[in-house]
């Protein structure tokens, strides 16, 4: 009688016990949800911008109720205690792991990830490396992004966990490039979050998956004392009281997307706006840079992006908030302006859904790049300068729309797997 000897791999066997102790006790403890997705430097992470704004407030909401866990590049999470940070591994490290995944992965799911490129398949198996010793320990597994390729590695398992994708905008950008991804990882999520009516509308555009579709809009940090101060605000920022603030915030693509070009373009060709406004424009280095040709337009603060907390300053001495977008999903930035009773303009087919939300409260003006130029942008930009609005009623409605407060329950029906009311 022949022995046959088994090599025991000793991390999968305390892998399978350690799992196996977590499914035992399952019911003992608090429900558990790994995050995907980015921080604001200020965190930890690497960027600032509306999804990792947006990131940091869920995830501080959800660690109240939650066991939370963050699958992320960065080194180091602040400012966010009891969240466990799973790091991604240097460069080499993960060529080593993608390579294994590789050779040693069944053929049938190679097969399913075919339709990705050779670079793309190794990215996507590190992260399946790495995720299937991970997400056994989580109920919910809750991805920024159809672009993310941890979606696509995901879908690899045998025991998926609940997949929950928010996706801020998939075709912004060349969609073209990532496309089958994007359709791929649709109808991977059990459920995917989308933020607005036209995002949507785009979803069918695509052929997307559309029945796995939930809508939750992007929620806003409310304040508890809102400041309206302007004059001394303005001083303390070396502003002269007597001019309009005129505000744009786009850190991301400011210029092709989020029009900084068209806006910068109105300033520079009306006489009123050059004479009477201060431009203050938060960018990064492309949008800055670019704000350097209009030197005809004296009245310009350019500034690079920074915490939120710094921003909200910004809001709160801003007469007009101004991002004429080519293109947007649902456009935070509008929503933190109107919570400053501050109103807007910006992308039509996103303001125009707030407009209807708002009902008969003012909130600004709607704008088509594709339609309209530069001169009919500085018109309405003159316009609603010249509107009474209602600041207290606009925060007060927005706090009621948008806040976390009165949507977070939202997202938790999501993970619960709550069919929307």
């Amino acid at each position: 009688m022949k022995l046959v000897e088994e090599k025991i791999d000793v991390c999968e066997l305390l892998l399978l016990i350690n799992i196996s102790i977590f499914q035992k006790n399952r019911s003992k403890i608090m429900k558990s949800i790994l995050y995907i997705t980015i921080l604001p430097k200020e965190y930890g992470g690497k960027t600032n911008g509306g999804i990792a704004t947006h990131s940091v407030q869920l995830i501080l909401k959800a660690k109240n109720e939650y066991r939370v866990g963050l699958y992320s590049d960065i080194k180091e999470i602040k400012e966010l205690d009891e969240v466990i940070l799973y790091t991604e591994d240097n460069r080499l490290i993960k060529i080593i792991k993608s390579l294994y995944a590789y050779i040693t992965i069944e053929k049938e799911k190679i097969n399913k990830i075919r339709f990705l490129k050779f670079k793309d398949r190794l990215r996507v198996l590190y992260h399946y490396c790495n995720l299937k010793s991970i997400v056994p320990f989580y109920n919910v597994v809750h991805i920024h992004s159809l672009h993310n390729d941890c979606v696509t590695a995901l879908s690899l398992l045998n025991n998926k966990p609940r997949i929950v994708v928010t996706d801020h905008g998939f075709w912004q950008g060349n969609v073209q490039k990532d496309i089958e991804k994007v359709r791929y990882n649709s109808f991977t999520a059990d459920k995917v979050i989308y933020i607005s009516d036209y995002a949507k509308l785009k979803y069918k555009e695509y052929k997307l998956n559309t029945v796995n579709l939930t809508k939750i809009y992007n929620p806003f940090s409310e304040k508890k004392i809102i400041t309206r101060d302007q004059n001394e605000i303005k001083k303390n920022l070396n502003i002269d009281k007597n001019k309009k603030v005129i505000f744009f915030s786009g850190v991301s693509d400011p210029v092709k997307r989020k029009g900084l070009d068209i806006l910068l373009e109105s300033i520079s060709s009306d006489d009123y706006l050059r004479e009477n406004t201060i431009l203050i424009i938060i960018a990064n280095e492309e949008g800055l840079n670019y704000a350097e040709k209009y030197s005809n337009v004296k009245n310009i603060i350019a500034l690079k992006p920074m915490p939120y907390e710094d921003i909200i300053n910004y809001y709160n001495i801003s007469d007009i908030f101004v991002l004429p977008s080519r293109s947007e999903s649902f456009g935070l930035v509008y929503i933190e302006s109107l919570s400053y009773g501050t109103p807007v303009i910006g992308f039509d087919k996103v303001i125009q859904e707030f407009q209807n939300l708002y009902s008969h409260l003012y909130i600004g003006e709607s704008f088509n790049p594709l339609e309209e130029n530069y001169t009919e942008l500085a018109s309405k930009i003159k316009m609603v300068l010249s509107k009474e609005v209602n600041p207290a009623a606009l925060i007060e409605k927005t706090n009621e729309l948008f806040s976390w407060e009165n949507l977070f329950y939202k997202f938790q029906n999501v993970y619960r797997g709550q069919k929307e009311k």
